[in-house]
């Protein structure tokens, strides 16, 4: 369920007609196997990881709470320490996703709900304007739904969504208890009806009319477990954690054909030596900031803290230029001891004029995890958990350092102790020395101001006077990662409240460049001050006002000209920085992506607007700010 779901107050829902009172001669659903669960994760999916659904939904997404087990794919709900209520994320909790996208066809599962008051337990087809179809419009919100609520898992519930308007629940009475074992559960979507079945038998159908319009829009097929806020009790009931309770999932199975490529495998080369054959060296971190205590004792290093600010960037640090000579992997443990769940940045840092992280890739407890290039190792650790970490890297090390619960875009201060040891160097195949891009930054002229847009080495931005352009080139950026190119423009964006800027597409393939006004402060999930955008003129273009930001796609060889209005004099303060995501900004996005981009008539304004109309529907990524 996405979070449009609106909670049924004075509504009864009706328990649906016995499946004998359908048409008996109905074909039983197909389909080929899409996950096989019993053999573990599925390379066809993924595992939700940071952002919340808003509305209803107490819960974020976390990776940790998706495991496999017993022949099966666990979805659970867990404790979060910095979570609440009012901001949607009182709870951890599993969600699956397919990379792909799937519009009509047979769709089936084998699953065993949950028996927990409070909870939902669901097998889904979604999509909505946080997607984007070949034309780079943002999909509609459309949604088919099988859902078991934790207080009566003796019923099923089935509903569906049109470009954003659902309301079309329906109970269906099974005889029996879900949640004591796994049955099988589908839908039949096609242009003219839906049937929904239950161990192979069709129990309800709903038939498109002029009046009834029906989803055709094609979307990923989503399975999550979740608890609810007090606005949904009246309807799910009141939950109480049990994280012992978890969903259930065997198998999935579609005829539908998959739209889009599932992403590449990465082979990489994995460390073939014994770390534990390896001496740990004596551990020395120290700290330019007073907000980390640090006790170095042998190979162990104990850092507490309490007012860790996010997006500070802070950390501990120690130099291994000695150690670290003529190596090319390092290898540390980082054991949580606190009671909430720490994010770090783990980076492997160059020394001379070219400060920069070298890290390539790195196995967490044996599981990779990839970087943009030139930027550290992203991990998080639950509360009381260790982790084994293994950095393959290229250059010459001088640092390594830990930005512990500094990288998180929560204005919220935090407060951690780790454990850090068993720091070790070791050399696998060559040492490679990687070149660095070069670039040309010498600032634009904005409105009689020069700018100089700043980022990490993953991109390289380079400027021309006589044209007054920006040009940004990158390859092997990782989706979702949300790197970005920014620039002050506090004085400039005083007092207007219009954006305009000019992309050129100089590559091969289509960029998704997204673009955020900064303000001072965050307020709810964001510190974006984005209201509403055009394109070339009259096109409107849709901009998350929850999360932040306006998403343009432009096509190879094209040029885009973007309008924004914003606000700067909303609570969230004046505009600070003016930021450009190009290909990083797509949650679930796993792919690598190159391009080349030229930005031009940058230009603050202040006009009077009237804001397009959009369906009114909210991304629910969580973006990251820059460094």
């Amino acid at each position: 369920m996405r979070k449009n779901i609106k909670v049924l107050s004075a509504v009864i829902l009706a328990t649906v007609l016995a499946a004998g009172t359908l048409t008996a001669c109905t074909p039983p659903l197909e389909g080929t196997v899409l996950a096989d669960f019993s053999e573990g994760a599925a390379e066809t999916f993924f595992e939700s990881d940071g952002w919340t659904n808003g509305d209803v939904f107490n819960v974020a997404w976390r990776k940790q709470n998706v495991t496999y087990k017993d022949g099966a794919m666990h979805l659970g709900i867990s404790e979060n320490p910095d979570g609440s209520m009012e901001t949607n994320d009182g709870y951890f909790a599993g969600e699956a996703r397919s990379y792909q996208y799937f519009g009509y066809g047979d769709y089936s599962v084998k699953m065993k709900p949950a028996k927990k008051a409070g909870t939902a337990s669901t097998f889904f087809t979604c999509t909505g304007p946080y997607d984007e179809n070949e034309e780079g419009e943002p999909n509609p919100h459309d949604e088919i739904d099988i859902e078991f609520l934790g207080s009566d898992t003796t019923k099923v519930q089935f509903n569906y969504f049109v470009n954003g308007v659902g309301e079309h629940e329906y109970k269906y009475d099974l005889g029996f208890d879900a949640s004591e074992e796994y049955h099988e559960y589908g839908y039949r979507w096609t242009s003219e009806y839906i049937e929904w079945f239950v161990d192979g038998e069709p129990v309800y159908k709903v038939t498109a009319t002029e009046s009834t319009p029906l989803p055709t829009t094609p979307g990923r097929i989503l399975m999550n477990y979740w608890c609810g806020t007090e606005e949904a009790e009246g309807w799910m009931g009141k939950y109480e954690l049990d994280s012992s309770i978890t969903c259930e999932y065997k198998s999935v199975k579609t005829t539908a054909t998959p739209i889009g490529e599932l992403p590449e495998k990465v082979d990489v080369e994995k460390f073939e030596g014994d770390w534990s054959a390896i001496d740990a060296v004596e551990t020395g971190f120290t700290s330019a900031v007073d907000a980390y205590t640090i006790v170095n004792d042998g190979t162990t290093t104990d850092v507490t803290y309490t007012e860790v600010v996010g997006d500070s960037y802070n950390n501990v640090n120690m130099n291994v230029a000695d150690v670290a000579a003529e190596k090319n992997w390092v290898h540390a443990v980082l054991v949580n001891n606190g009671e909430k769940e720490v994010k770090f940045r783990f980076n492997v840092v160059s020394g001379g004029d070219k400060v920069y992280a070298l890290n390539s890739y790195a196995l967490v407890n044996g599981e990779l995890v990839t970087n943009t290039p030139f930027e550290g190792t992203v991990i998080t650790v639950p509360a009381g958990e260790r982790v084994e970490i293994e950095v393959s890297y290229k250059g010459v090390a001088n640092t390594i350092e830990f930005m512990l619960d500094s990288i998180h875009t929560s204005d919220t201060a935090k407060a951690g102790d780790v454990t850090i040891s068993d720091i070790k160097f070791a050399k696998q195949g060559d040492i490679i020395i990687p070149e660095l891009p070069e670039d040309d930054n010498n600032g634009v002229d904005i409105d009689g101001t020069t700018v100089k847009f700043t980022s990490g080495p993953a991109y390289v931005i380079s400027t021309d006077a006589d044209t007054n352009s920006m040009n940004v080139v990158y390859s092997d950026m990782a989706g979702a990662t949300y790197a970005n190119v920014a620039g002050n423009v506090v004085d400039l964006a005083a007092d207007k409240n219009t954006l305009t800027v000019t992309f050129k597409n100089n590559g091969d393939t289509a960029v998704t460049v997204r673009t955020d006004l900064i303000g001072e402060t965050k307020v709810g999930n964001t510190d974006v001050c984005n209201v509403s955008a055009t394109a070339d003129g009259g096109t409107a273009l849709y901009t998350d006002i929850e999360w932040g930001g306006t998403t343009v796609v432009v096509a190879a060889g094209e040029t885009v000209t973007l309008t924004v209005t914003y606000d700067g004099q909303s609570e969230r303060g004046a505009i600070q920085r003016l930021q450009f995501y190009f290909d990083s900004s797509v949650y679930g996005d796993t792919d690598m992506h190159s391009g080349n981009v030229t930005i031009s008539g940058i230009s603050f304004s202040n006009v009077e607007v009237t804001a397009p109309e959009t369906d009114g529907n909210n991304q629910t990524d969580n973006g990251a700010d820059a460094e």
